[in-house]
């Protein structure tokens, strides 16, 4: 709901790949609204009950986590199971250029699945809090690109993280994070977003694209650090 710090190619539609996971995520516990499970009774559901052998607690863990693909597929295949209309309940959130199925989005549309989920415009409050635990989640495989900010966030900091990437047919790299705090006598939240891919007329590399985006976390925290109130 603030100002843009910076942007670049904000609204233009990308490769988010297994980012996407988020919105899938949320579009679950939206589909247990239709098959009457109160918000109060969302963590015995997801322990208890699942599919394909596992509960809905490691199918939510292995696709926000781990970004596994299998498991982002069950959650959603439950979401239209339980009567859930996929698409209009995109539209009616505003998400008009997330389009699931071949993972495509736009930066600013990223950074607005954060929004939702921190201010609890969509899903209830008991939803929101399991999700951006499952976000919260520490990963030894996870310590690098963006995720370089839990390192210099002060004490009481929370940092809510998503990654992605495809290495195989082609270099795609992205990241998105939530990072709140106490500042200034006020909460204080921003979303970062970067996605970045290999051209042929700019040639990269995998290691190239994670310490760039751990460079971006080091001078988005410099920027909020010298920034007046």
């Amino acid at each position: 709901g603030g100002r843009d710090i910076y942007s670049r190619h904000a609204d233009r539609p990308a490769q988010v790949v297994s980012m996407v996971h988020l919105p899938i995520a949320m579009l679950f516990f939206k589909s247990l609204e239709n098959i009457g499970i109160p918000p109060e009774r969302y963590w015995e559901y997801i322990t208890q009950y699942g599919n394909n052998g596992r509960t809905y607690d490691q199918l939510l863990r292995a696709a926000l986590r781990y970004s596994e693909q299998e498991a982002a597929y069950a959650l959603l295949q439950v979401s239209e199971y339980n009567g859930l209309r996929i698409g209009k309940t995109l539209t009616d959130w505003n998400l008009n250029n997330t389009i699931l199925s071949v993972q495509r989005s736009t930066p600013r549309e990223v950074a607005r699945w954060y929004e939702m989920l921190y201010t609890g415009v969509v899903l209830p409050p008991e939803a929101n809090q399991l999700l951006l635990e499952y976000l919260a989640e520490y990963s030894a495989n996870h310590i690098t690109r963006l995720e370089a900010l839990e390192s210099l966030l002060p004490t009481g900091a929370q940092l809510f993280y998503k990654q992605g990437a495809v290495l195989r047919n082609a270099l795609i790299v992205g990241d998105s994070a939530l990072v709140t705090w106490d500042g200034d006598g006020k909460k204080r939240a921003y979303v970062l977003v970067v996605i970045a891919y290999d051209d042929p007329l700019a040639p990269t590399t995998y290691d190239r694209l994670e310490a760039a985006f751990a460079d971006f976390a080091s001078l988005f925290w410099e920027y909020i650090g010298s920034a007046s109130p």
